[in-house]
């Protein structure tokens, strides 16, 4: 199977995490607001398993040293199947709450409340789990990081003044806080599953690449139950039908929801084999660093914040600043 030897690479695997989980969300966006999350979710889900698991009988099958798949699954203690299955789980029921808080709330509210709780939450546990790098250098980066995503806040902020009630925003706040204490404890437990040596696979641990099939899988079955449910109760808007999937459901609408399932797939499988080599605590702060790619789509290229004061582009300065300086931070910890 493929391994991971050196930090740089297992550096560039988490950008790539880092670019993909900045950039799905464009594809529901552009697939417009009259197609609900529930029924983009379908493909998204559907996507991002079949990418994890092609990508990881591929990798698994090719080098030298470890486990292919199948070989390492069979021998894997059930118990740690069922670890890295129900990591599946918090996966997607922290991902979903995500995107209800952000039909909610808007992203104002849904992307700086829930990573900076799980980036907290995360690395924090990460590092208890797996003290790899230098404590201080990830908890200043890790600073930095929730810094600049306040900072995000304030400047979507200024895009949201006034638009939604104050009851909403308290509902939406409570939503995105459970959904960053879920989104930052699901990693570790599934990263503890892996094996320390992937030459020699300890007995009953898994590889990077069972643990991403059955994460992937987990995430499908996790999905039957949540979305079907935020299909009948919605936490906000109209109850969804299943038929709207096919009678509305146009071929754009589909493959871009294919499309962001895809990319997150890419950048799971990404951080998940990277995260051997660079420790628990460094691999998930910079792919949870998403938020500044999310963000570079909106200046660039959505142009969010074309009409706001000129004080927000402080503003915005000081969320890359920050975000910049808490990366590096994170980088060198090793």
């Amino acid at each position: 199977m493929y391994i991971v030897h050196s930090y740089p690479i297992a550096v560039a695997l988490c950008a790539i995490t880092m670019l993909c989980w900045g950039s799905w969300a464009n594809a529901q966006k552009l697939a417009g607001n009259t197609w609900p999350f529930q029924l983009f979710y379908w493909d998204y889900m559907i996507a991002m398993t079949l990418a994890c698991i092609l990508a990881a009988w591929l990798l698994s099958s090719v080098g030298h040293g470890g486990e292919s798949l199948m070989v390492n699954f069979k021998q894997a203690h059930w118990g740690t199947v069922c670890e890295a299955f129900f990591a599946g789980f918090g996966f997607n029921f922290s991902n979903i709450l995500l995107l209800c808080v952000i039909e909610m709330a808007g992203m104002a509210v849904g992307f700086p409340v829930t990573v900076g709780v799980a980036i907290l939450v995360g690395v924090t546990l990460s590092y208890i789990i797996n003290p790899v790098g230098n404590s201080l250098l990830i908890f200043l980066g890790m600073f930095c990081i929730i810094s600049a995503v306040l900072f995000n806040a304030r400047a979507y902020g200024y895009l949201s003044k006034n638009s939604k009630n104050n009851a909403s925003i308290k509902k939406a706040i409570i939503i995105a806080s459970i959904a960053g204490i879920v989104m930052g404890a699901y990693f570790p437990f599934l990263a503890q599953t892996i094996s320390g040596n992937l030459v020699h696979i300890s007995q009953g641990a898994l590889t990077p690449y069972t643990a991403i099939a059955v994460f992937a899988v987990g995430s499908m079955v996790s999905n039957l139950l949540y979305n079907s449910y935020l299909m009948v109760r919605p936490l906000s808007g109209p109850r969804v039908y299943f038929k709207d999937y096919i009678t509305h459901g146009s071929f754009k609408k589909h493959a871009l929801g294919m499309l962001a399932g895809a990319i997150t797939g890419i950048g799971i499988v990404s951080l998940i084999i990277a995260t051997p080599k660079a420790g628990f605590a460094i691999s998930y702060g910079m792919g949870q660093s998403a938020t500044l790619i999310a963000a570079l789509w909106g200046v660039l290229v959505w142009r969010e914040f074309k009409n706001t004061p000129k004080r927000c582009a402080l503003v915005i300065a000081l969320m890359f600043a920050f975000f910049i300086i808490g990366l590096i931070s994170i980088i060198l910890a090793h």
